[in-house]
């Protein structure tokens, strides 16, 4: 912490290296941000997991796991709605505001503070979507 500002790192920021590097997991990243001394993380999901976008509950306490071990916090987690995911169709309004709150359910489970939503459903239904992210302790941006 320097002043009132914190440091994290979103996950999405290893993408190279989850790619080159087979092998390369949580517990290298964890390694690599304890030494540059940051102990928070945003989690995109459709990036850290093999499931999505719902994660087994398995793969979530093994990122806990080993954040505890290292001394890392979930502090954010990167949402991203995929409204492509059924071939040949769009998801509707409802479809997204339910994969949007699968979201909510998934930070809540790591801990996270914050959602960084993707910003893609119509103004009028987030209203819906703050008190749903109310209900869980978080804060979602777009």
């Amino acid at each position: 912490m320097k002043g009132n500002i914190s440091f994290g790192v979103s996950l999405y920021s290893f993408t190279q290296q989850w790619y080159e590097r087979p092998g390369f997991g949580f517990e290298d990243i964890f390694l690599i941000l304890r030494k540059q001394g940051i102990t928070k993380f945003e989690v995109v999901c459709s990036q850290s997991f093999d499931q999505y976008p719902v994660p087994r509950r398995e793969s979530l306490y093994e990122l806990l796991k080993l954040s505890d071990r290292y001394g890392m916090t979930p502090f954010s987690y990167g949402g991203q709605v995929d409204v492509g995911r059924h071939t040949g169709r769009d998801m509707d309004v409802e479809e997204i505001f339910r994969e949007a709150c699968d979201e909510l359910r998934v930070a809540s489970m790591l801990g996270c503070k914050y959602l960084r939503g993707t910003g893609l459903l119509p103004l009028s239904q987030y209203g819906r979507l703050v008190e749903m992210a109310e209900r869980y302790d978080i804060r979602y941006g777009i």
